[in-house]
């Protein structure tokens, strides 16, 4: 007999789902993977949800934001630089925390949605952070 998952309807609100942690796929093993279109469809309702973190591959994040794959490698070298010389001073390999600051405050919607598109992992982890 032929058993099909049952997926529900409506998702579980956040308040309600259990605190394990979201499970990470890489974005090079989606693309690797013989998985069928169901399947795919899936994961990415999953990773829409929150209930599934991808680890997305330089193409992958340059699809997403709209940009050449050149310009992600360049701004992912420059904000490695940035870290390791924090690091070298002393100083925190932490992302900065600009929302809270009077820089962040002080910006044009445009120039937020620009900061945002550059520095996604950087204000992802600010959200995280803050809605934990």
């Amino acid at each position: 007999m032929l058993q099909i998952a049952t997926i529900p309807s409506t998702l579980m609100p956040a308040a309600f789902q259990p605190a394990s942690p979201v499970p990470t796929v890489s974005g090079q093993s989606i693309a690797k993977a013989h998985w069928g279109p169901r399947k795919r469809a899936y994961f990415a309702a999953q990773w829409k949800a929150g209930m599934l973190n991808v680890e997305p591959t330089t193409a992958l994040a340059a699809l997403v934001f709209g940009v050449c794959v050149q310009l992600v490698r360049q701004a992912t070298n420059e904000l490695q630089l940035l870290y390791s010389a924090a690091a070298q001073n002393g100083v925190p390999a932490t992302p900065p925390n600009p929302i809270e600051s009077d820089w962040w405050v002080g910006l044009s919607e445009p120039a937020r949605d620009d900061f945002v598109r550059a520095h996604f992992n950087s204000v992802w982890a600010s959200v995280e952070r803050l809605t934990r």
